[in-house]
């Protein structure tokens, strides 16, 4: 049975890397759809359907930074934990941060991966093969086994 099309949430303020994003997703061949959220809340609207026609649907995998307006990507990540209908979500880390604690405060979340935006052009190439090998390899929360 082929696999589904994988849903991406992109928590991600900063429109260029958004779409540096999209692009390395488009070359890799990831199918599916990508919805880019530039706030926590505005990820939470997403989530919740707060507009039905954009609601994201499980099962999904959601990018997020760490550096947003409002709401930080940790305290997003600590809510999306937190939440029973969400709280298996897979979850990468894509940020420009390089502090060790961040790493170490992301994972104790249980974030799927941490991908540094050091080089964007190159991380986002990295984790769009990445996630084409996910989608292609992994069965998500609430997907079908066959």
């Amino acid at each position: 049975m082929p696999r589904k099309p994988l849903s991406i949430l992109l928590v991600e303020d900063d429109e260029a890397h958004a779409e540096v994003v999209r692009l390395a997703l488009d070359e890799a061949g990831v199918g599916g759809s990508l919805t880019v959220a530039p706030s926590s809340e505005a990820a939470w609207d997403l989530l919740r359907g707060t507009d039905p026609a954009r609601k994201i649907q499980k099962p999904f995998v959601a990018i997020i930074d760490l550096r947003l307006p409002g709401a930080s990507g940790i305290e997003f990540l600590d809510s999306l934990r937190q939440d029973p209908e969400f709280c298996d979500s897979v979850v990468f880390v894509l940020s420009g941060t390089a502090s060790q604690d961040d790493v170490e405060e992301v994972y104790e979340r249980n974030v799927a991966g941490y991908v540094r935006k050091d080089s964007l052009e190159q991380a986002a190439r990295g984790l769009a093969e990445l996630l084409g090998h996910f989608q292609r390899s992994v069965v998500l929360p609430g997907e079908p086994l066959y």
